[in-house]
């Protein structure tokens, strides 16, 4: 732990050790989602490559804002905005002898939580970030595979399913009842 605490402060204060931290973190993590479900092994590898990249970039993207969430949500930083918006709902008579203690209470609270609630949206958005490019490299290899690039195929039975979706059929959907319509007396 004294080793990743080391290097740790020094990815959390720099935006581009940051980006770097979180660009890895999620073309690692879509990576390893495709070889824990299976998918990697039913795709070709250029599919999973480009999965991998599409979650980096934007997990890089996500990543470069760290230092910006972990500054904007100090107890410094968070106490400093509460004095000022109970500044403001004092001038607006909002705050009187009767609730000055519980919303000092909570003033208290929200600064005291306002470094978990920062690691919380950092957290999110890395993951979020990394889904999302996941994603669109899926996206990015389908169109490569529509062009007849080798490796960037799909597993067998997603693109039977993909085939066997006509959506000219006859019905308003795509499910089975709809694009079969059972015989009548009336055509036989």
């Amino acid at each position: 732990m004294k080793i990743a605490g080391k290097y740790m402060r020094g990815i959390r204060n720099n935006p581009v050790k940051s980006a770097v931290a979180g660009g890895l973190g999620a073309a690692g993590a879509a990576t390893l989602g495709n070889l824990i479900s299976g998918e990697a092994q039913e795709e070709g590898p250029g599919r999973t490559v480009l999965e991998a990249l599409g979650a980096g970039a934007l997990g890089a993207a996500a990543g470069s804002y760290l230092p910006a969430i972990k500054k904007a949500y100090t107890k410094g930083a968070a106490g400093k905005r509460m004095g000022e918006n109970l500044a403001g709902m004092a001038r607006a008579g909002m705050i009187n002898e009767s609730n000055v203690e519980d919303i000092a209470r909570i003033g208290k609270l929200g600064v005291e939580m306002a470094p978990r609630i920062g690691q919380g949206l950092s957290t999110a958005a890395l993951l979020g970030a990394g889904g999302l490019g996941g994603l669109y490299g899926g996206g990015v290899a389908n169109v490569g595979n529509m062009l007849g690039i080798s490796g960037l195929q799909q597993a067998q039975d997603m693109q039977m399913l993909a085939q066997s979706i006509d959506p000219e059929s006859y019905g308003s959907s795509n499910s089975a009842g709809a694009r079969y319509k059972a015989p009548t007396t009336q055509y036989m």
